[in-house]
């Protein structure tokens, strides 16, 4: 197995639950016309953690690829659906079911709500449907594109998702919830640099990893560039909108994951902590919102008067990843448990923690921890 993905799945995991519950602090401590030095900064920290979910894309086509698993396409589809797209469906009706009895909604409300998650993609699992879209994409990759040549496939999508953020992100407001194109997010063109770069990452993983070994230095100089420009932007006020959506963020994600990915590499033993967290990291993506709801309440009740934002923090993302964690455990336990909160990934082999990869066995691991 890849130890290196354990590192970076649970790295993902960890990410996406500390965005989530440092929007949560942000928003309840500041105002939204706030331009203190401290808010400053955790927006900055906020935006600099938006590589997380186009690292989920990565993994899940790079192990698609490394693996060839792809011999019977409906098999394959059929898999994927059963352990990833039916928790999706199940997470859309709880999490719209939850919207539609809290705040200022009513339960009448649910259907709207439930639309909403399930074709429009308004809930965090927005991923899983971006996500189908590229096993249907790597099904057609695989059948059409073996002969095609690497660089201008990779050039052609950096240019294709560029244009595409790049229109949203200056011609386009993300916000109008008027617009005809409040699902922009969704379509395959606005991740397609990240599926193409899994792809070949996965089907040429040892000349990759050797360059990610010579060049590391050069890829993290110029990950902390990206940053800096992406961050220049945002508090210039030319790109304010915080989401891994940014036509900025994606040179940085990108940066991101093979910076990541060059640490992973010289790493010789994966701690078990993170192993764990690596299979658990799909039931965790699905279910830490509701946690994080939870733990938000319970702190605004406990300590009203309490000005702490990095309590605040820390409360939320150890709750939300300790809650989550101990969710799935428990559910697990109960049958048909797979099509709620998806298949608990594989552990990685003890004898394995220090061994040097070798090509992929039958079996890889999706990023959602499900096997392909």
């Amino acid at each position: 197995m890849i130890r290196e993905i354990f590192l970076l799945r649970s790295v993902a995991c960890l990410c996406v639950v500390l965005i989530h519950s440092a929007s949560i602090m942000i928003n309840k401590m500041y105002e939204e016309a706030d331009a203190s030095l401290e808010k400053g900064i955790w927006t900055s920290l906020l935006l600099l953690l938006m590589f997380a979910t186009p690292l989920f894309v990565f993994i899940s086509e790079f192990l698609i690829s490394y693996s060839r698993s792809v011999k019977s396409p409906k098999t394959f589809l059929w898999k994927r659906i059963k352990f990833i797209l039916f928790p999706f469906v199940a997470m859309a009706v709880f999490y719209a079911f939850l919207t539609s009895i809290t705040g200022q909604h009513a339960l009448s409300e649910f259907g709207h709500f439930l639309w909403q998650n399930l074709v429009l993609g308004k809930f965090h699992g927005y991923f899983i449907l971006i996500i189908f879209q590229f096993y249907l994409l790597h099904v057609l990759f695989q059948r059409y594109g073996q002969g095609w040549s690497w660089k201008w496939v990779l050039t052609v999508s950096l240019l294709v998702n560029v244009a595409y953020l790049g229109y949203f992100s200056f011609v386009r407001t993300f916000d109008d919830p008027h617009s005809e194109y409040q699902a922009w997010w969704l379509p395959f063109l606005g991740w397609i640099f990240y599926f193409t770069s899994g792809y070949y990452c996965g089907r040429y993983f040892d000349q990759v990893k050797s360059a990610l070994i010579t060049y590391r230095r050069w890829i993290w100089a110029a990950t902390l560039l990206l940053a800096c420009m992406m961050l220049f932007l945002h508090h210039s006020g030319l790109i304010t909108i915080m989401s891994s959506k940014r036509v900025d963020v994606l040179l940085y994600a990108i940066g991101m994951i093979f910076s990541l990915f060059a640490w992973a590499v010289q790493v010789k033993r994966v701690p078990r902590i993170l192993i764990a967290i690596s299979q658990y990291s799909f039931s965790i993506y699905l279910l830490h919102i509701f946690f994080l709801m939870c733990v938000s309440k319970l702190f605004s009740m406990l300590f009203p008067a309490l000005h702490q934002s990095l309590l605040f923090l820390v409360a939320l993302f150890v709750g939300g990843v300790c809650l989550s964690w101990g969710a799935a455990y428990v559910l697990q336990k109960l049958p048909f448990h797979e099509y709620l909160i998806g298949k608990l990934g594989k552990a990685l082999p003890r004898e394995e923690d220090t061994t040097i990869n070798k090509k992929a066995p039958q079996g890889r691991e999706l990023a959602t921890g499900e096997q392909a």
